[in-house]
């Protein structure tokens, strides 16, 4: 008799094949679309910030770059060694750029959140839960992006500073880009799906009487 495959074995067959497909469809066909509500959350985010209005934007360059007119504070333009301007607003505009690729990361968890949900236990709450985990990195993204500029922002007014506030921001700006994206859609799935947190504590379990015995 053929012996069954454990349930973690099937679950990561079907999460790396759901994996693959749903990335073929993200940036074959979701990519751009999404791309398109990045850009108008984010430069929302971007005018609802202290001093914000309609002349701090997001402009798409030609090669899908993305030019940002992000509002900063005169304080902090002067302490970057920038004259105030006498009778001039208390908030100026600083322009930076972010690669299109580190725009494509931060719209990639999507899909892989997908894929784990779907290839996770199936419970009654799945379509619920794919909806409630959806718009949660719906509304991270915006926030990702503008931790992305606010340290582009740092970089262009303190180039070369070790303060702790700017490690800080670079850390957050790295978390943004390189570790969110893939790693808290799983945290996420793990999170809403009963069955697959049961699945990770037994094999958390099972890897701790190992380190024991």
């Amino acid at each position: 008799m053929r012996r069954q495959s454990s349930p973690p074995l099937r679950f990561l067959v079907r999460a790396t094949l759901l994996t693959a497909t749903l990335l073929a469809v993200w940036w074959l066909v979701l990519l751009d679309p999404m791309l398109v509500g990045l850009r108008a959350s984010a430069e929302f985010l971007i005018r609802a910030l202290p001093g914000g209005n309609a002349s701090y934007y997001i402009a798409v360059k030609p090669e899908g770059a993305w030019e940002i007119r992000m509002p900063v504070p005169a304080s902090i333009l002067e302490r970057a060694g920038f004259a105030r301007v006498p009778g001039g607003p208390g908030v100026r505009g600083v322009r930076l750029t972010i690669e299109r690729q580190v725009l494509t990361g931060v719209t990639v968890a999507l899909p892989v959140f997908w894929a784990v949900m779907l290839a996770a236990p199936r419970d009654k709450r799945l379509w619920r839960n794919l909806a409630t985990g959806s718009l949660f990195f719906g509304l991270l993204a915006p926030a990702l992006v503008l931790i992305q500029a606010a340290a582009r922002v740092r970089g262009i007014l303190f180039h070369g500073s070790h303060h702790p506030a700017s490690v800080v921001l670079d850390l957050a700006a790295y978390l943004a880009g390189h570790v969110a994206p893939s790693t808290l859609p799983v945290l996420a799935a793990v999170a809403l799906n009963d069955g697959l947190r049961k699945q990770v504590m037994a094999l958390a379990d099972s890897s701790h009487s190992s380190l024991q015995s």
